[in-house]
């Protein structure tokens, strides 16, 4: 949306500041509420019993667990909760902080609420093999790993392949890229013909506690090419 701010000092200019989830959900539904809008469209039967409780426990920040027989609405009214967070979070474009050298110079507090968009965020772990890269990769070089260190591991094990499968010079491995689909760490690559190999971009947000961003959201195929 162009009414949205552009520039970072456009963001501080708007008044906005980061806010937890459930600070967010709580304002979100007090909007809803005050509006008239209904908070669990298509839900029929709770609305004296089930719904009150959990706006009751949105309203107070707290933690909420469904409990009930099959068929009762619990996986609907939880998807439906969703509609209560913020529609947009603010990305800085081109920022540096997914990288943990950049984070490195920042207290965890100071963190808090930052959110960056990278190709993958190997320090966040995930995956048995992600995590077996991230400790192998601390003690070879005393370091944690950024998207860039990733990205050059799966670059050189996708060249490896394609001189596995018989390429024996540059111009062979070339074309063996061109046509190849590699399931790297990062993601899934291939070429869209154009020389870009990478498809994938993940969101990660920092929540101030440690320096180790928690990954929000995962874009997978954004070039339309896999």
């Amino acid at each position: 949306m162009t009414d949205r701010p552009q520039t970072l000092r456009e963001l501080k200019e708007s008044g906005y500041h980061s806010v937890s989830v459930k600070q967010e959900m709580r304002c979100n539904l007090l909007h809803r509420l005050r509006s008239g809008a209904e908070v669990f469209p298509g839900i029929v039967g709770f609305d004296d019993t089930v719904i009150p409780q959990i706006e009751h426990a949105v309203l107070s920040r707290h933690d909420r667990l469904f409990l009930g027989l099959r068929g009762q609405g619990k996986t609907r009214m939880l998807r439906l909760l969703s509609g209560l967070l913020d529609d947009a979070i603010p990305i800085v474009a081109g920022s540096a902080m997914h990288q943990p050298t950049t984070a490195a110079l920042l207290e965890p507090k100071e963190l808090a609420g930052v959110c960056a968009e990278s190709g993958s965020s190997p320090v966040s772990g995930g995956s048995p093999a992600m995590k077996s890269f991230l400790a192998a990769y601390k003690k070879m070089f005393g370091s944690a790993p950024d998207a860039f260190s990733l990205g050059a591991y799966d670059g050189v094990n996708m060249a490896l392949k394609a001189v596995k499968g018989g390429a024996r010079t540059a111009e062979a491995v070339r074309a063996a890229l061109s046509k190849m689909t590699y399931k790297g760490l990062a993601m899934t690559y291939k070429s869209d013909g154009k020389g870009n190999m990478a498809h994938s971009a993940v969101i990660m947000c920092y929540d101030g506690k440690t320096r180790v961003p928690t990954i929000v959201k995962t874009y997978v195929n954004v070039s339309g090419v896999l």
